[in-house]
């Protein structure tokens, strides 16, 4: 309970301190890599407001604040929400995404950029957290385009809990159905699925990461704490589901605790 208690006495204070979710997130919660931290980020969020960070992202122009959906222009440049618009295509793809199965309508296997397939074992601090993370390493993007999940830090902030956990367990079996029809992918014991928590990603638009953990790079070893297994996202959201309507009250972020 005290530790709890100093957590939310730590928000609230860098909270007035603080004027973007970018620093305010990075203050509170500088990496998000286990079921814990991704339930404090959430927390975090709602102190801050989901209503400050939609904001934040209309002016930013990475949200159209009519239909509530990102935004797919050429400026700016969202590269994955082109592609599951269908705006931007990756030939290269299309045959992978046939492997989706009933799932393809939903989801849209993505690679890494060109240049980036270059640099897989670059020991350049540039290349690390662009380069890809093994040597087999894909993407799964979600088709809906909802501001709801553009990130995992919003599933089910929206429509609800139950949603946001349906969607991460779709996810998963859409992403390991693919690898298993995938020749040269690796069993269950080496597959490895992760995403990445805003704001310690770039991207304003749903990654899943599929990887081939027994072949890692460079990139994946030195950002591992910015990359948070599906499978603790998913025990993250199952928590926060059986805490009922309590998870889902907002602290004032002016409240002092008193320790």
């Amino acid at each position: 309970v005290l530790q709890e208690a100093r957590g939310r006495l730590r928000t609230s204070r860098c909270f007035r301190q603080c004027d973007s979710w970018l620093q305010f997130a990075f203050e509170a919660c500088p990496g998000v890599s286990s079921a814990g931290e991704l339930r404090t980020m959430r927390r975090v969020l709602r102190q801050y407001g989901l209503d400050s960070l939609r904001a934040e992202l209309i002016e930013g122009r990475f949200l159209d604040a009519a239909t509530g959906k990102l935004t797919t222009k050429l400026q700016p440049f969202n590269y994955i929400a082109r592609l599951a618009a269908g705006l931007s295509v990756q030939p290269a793809c299309q045959a992978l995404q046939g492997k989706l199965g009933q799932y393809q309508d939903r989801y849209l296997i993505v690679t890494n950029w060109p240049k980036a397939e270059l640099h897989l074992d670059s020991g350049e601090p540039a290349w690390h957290g662009n380069a890809k993370l093994s040597i087999r390493h894909v993407m799964m993007t979600v088709k809906d385009l909802s501001w709801e999940w553009f990130n995992i830090v919003t599933f089910g902030l929206i429509s609800g809990i139950e949603n946001g956990l349906s969607k991460l367990r779709e996810m998963r079996q859409a992403a390991v159905g693919w690898a298993h029809s995938m020749e040269g992918w690796p069993d269950d014991d080496q597959l490895g699925l992760f995403v990445s928590c805003s704001p310690h990603t770039r991207v304003k638009a749903m990654q899943l990461h599929i990887i081939d953990m027994s072949c890692l790079a460079p990139s994946f070893v030195t950002y591992r704490h910015n990359y948070l297994d599906l499978d603790a996202a998913i025990h993250a959201l199952e928590q926060d589901l059986a805490a009922g309507n309590c998870e889902m009250t907002v602290t004032a972020p002016s409240t002092i605790i008193s320790l």
